[in-house]
């Protein structure tokens, strides 16, 4: 009405020429129209972000009470700036909006504003095969810690940490072995690395749950089976098995099981006792088959490049306590010579797959050629001084220095190997020294023998490209025979 008063042009002053003055638009008018043409503006922009945001959300299609559980991750987590990496991977799912949700990322980060987006992490436990003895125990260990992170820096899913053991005499040395010299993480208190064991009715029960639950929602796969069996990351080679690409395989497929159980949590796995008949002893431990479903099992060694990227957090992870594992340590000049002892414990078969030692003249003339005259050499191993003595006779006669360290138990030697500076000699298969030398912080070099069976086994001619800066100061040397 003050507008169509004010048109009126009787009510306008003459502007001295005989002409009506322009119009004076009134001020509450003026601030009315800005205020009307910014709130469509704001809410506009309002319902486009929203679009955006829920068309880019990874498990738009499922309500959090269809999940198994979410948890909110707003803080650096190992050494990874999870809010970041979330933001950056939730906003670039979908490449046709990548421009817009790149901004909306930069702003979130920038502002340290996390909150404005509603993203949840799906929790899913992954159980680590703990098998063979302590070298490979803390591959396995290393394998899962590397899955946990990845699948961090991806965004969808945080895993718990589980175990499960092979059972075997030598695999329970080798737990005891990890909870006492790795206790920093690994004390009895913090961690059961034996839940399950791998040999038992009870996990060949779960393991079966899994697969019948999983398969039931496949039926249009030609093989249902492979649906359960894919969520089982396996080791198919000696050492490069696990890669960025097969974990994140893994995770999308994790994903896709997870879209088609509509309702995980109505499908619990629930211990079922042994029966009288089946002669077993029937063992109720409170929880200790609670496990997600779907879960993950992980069985692989992962491959140098995965040390590389990970190697700060596994350090940590893998602190080594020297207070009660450590007996002697080497001299700043010795080199430490690990001999394995593969040719006592493998049969001729194990050649064509690298699992063999050199013969002491090789050791002495090929291996440690670079040594000269007079320099130390301090000989560790399995093997016995008297099984050994040739290798010892070998070095001597080149006119070196050899002692053979006696009197050590198995995490002493690891010691050993990982507390000495100058250089370190092993061969590449075994994990046990392969272990120390990745995880030393004081050895200046590393001397590796390999042997070149193709397709067998082909040696890591890359294994000196390195590019953490712990890593880049050693330098490593592999040998092929």
């Amino acid at each position: 009405r003050m507008r169509r008063r004010n048109l009126r042009t009787s009510e306008f002053p003459d502007d001295g020429n005989g002409h009506a003055a322009a119009p004076r638009r009134n001020s509450n008018c003026v601030v009315s129209q800005r205020f009307k043409r910014h709130a469509v503006l704001f809410l506009a922009f309002g319902f486009a972000l929203l679009k955006i945001l829920s068309d880019d959300l990874t498990f738009s299609n499922l309500s959090s009470n269809l999940m198994p559980s979410f948890v909110q991750q707003k803080e650096v987590i190992g050494g990874i700036d999870t809010k970041k990496i979330r933001a950056t991977n939730y906003a670039t799912v979908n490449s046709t909006k990548k421009n817009t949700a790149q901004n909306i990322v930069n702003d979130i980060v920038q502002n340290d504003n996390i909150t404005n987006v509603t993203m949840q992490m799906v929790n899913v436990d992954l159980v680590v095969y703990l098998t063979g003895e302590l070298g490979n125990h803390l591959l396995k260990i290393a394998s899962g810690k590397i899955m946990q992170l990845r699948a961090l820096e991806d965004g969808r899913f945080n895993f718990t940490l589980r175990y499960l053991s092979q059972g075997l005499p030598k695999s329970s040395v080798a737990i005891k072995e990890v909870h006492k010299c790795f206790s920093k993480h690994f004390s009895l208190d913090k961690v059961n690395l034996k839940e399950w064991e791998e040999n038992t009715y009870r996990w060949k029960q779960i393991v079966q749950n899994q697969a019948t639950i999983v398969e039931s929602y496949f039926t249009d796969w030609d093989d249902p089976s492979y649906a359960s069996k894919m969520l089982t990351i396996e080791r198919h080679e000696i050492f490069e098995d696990l890669t960025i690409e097969s974990i994140h395989s893994t995770l999308n497929h994790l994903e896709d099981v997870i879209n088609r159980m509509k309702n995980p949590d109505a499908y619990p796995l629930i211990y079922q006792k042994e029966s009288a008949a089946q002669g077993e002893r029937q063992q109720n431990v409170k929880g200790i088959d609670s496990l997600s479903l779907p879960f993950l099992l992980i069985d692989a060694w992962p491959p140098n490049s995965l040390w590389d990227r990970y190697w700060n957090d596994l350090h940590e992870l893998l602190t080594f306590n020297e207070k009660e594992c450590c007996k002697e340590r080497p001299d700043v000049d010795e080199t430490v010579l690990h001999i394995r002892g593969f040719t006592n414990e493998l049969s001729a078969w194990g050649d064509t797959i690298g699992f063999r030692e050199l013969s002491p003249n090789q050791t002495a003339y090929q291996f440690l050629g670079h040594l000269k005259s007079g320099e130390k050499v301090a000989i560790i191993g399995r093997p016995s001084e008297e099984e050994l003595q040739h290798f010892t006779q070998a070095l001597r006669d080149r006119g070196l220095q050899v002692r053979f360290v006696k009197g050590h138990t198995g995490t002493e030697d690891f010691c050993f190997l990982k507390t000495a500076t100058k250089e370190i000699a092993g061969n590449e298969k075994s994990t046990f020294f392969r272990n120390a030398a990745l995880l030393s912080d004081t050895v200046k070099s590393v001397t590796i023998s390999c042997f070149h069976y193709p397709p067998t086994n082909v040696c890591d001619t890359k294994i000196k490209n390195f590019a953490n800066n712990i890593l880049t100061k050693k330098s490593f040397v592999m040998k092929i025979f």
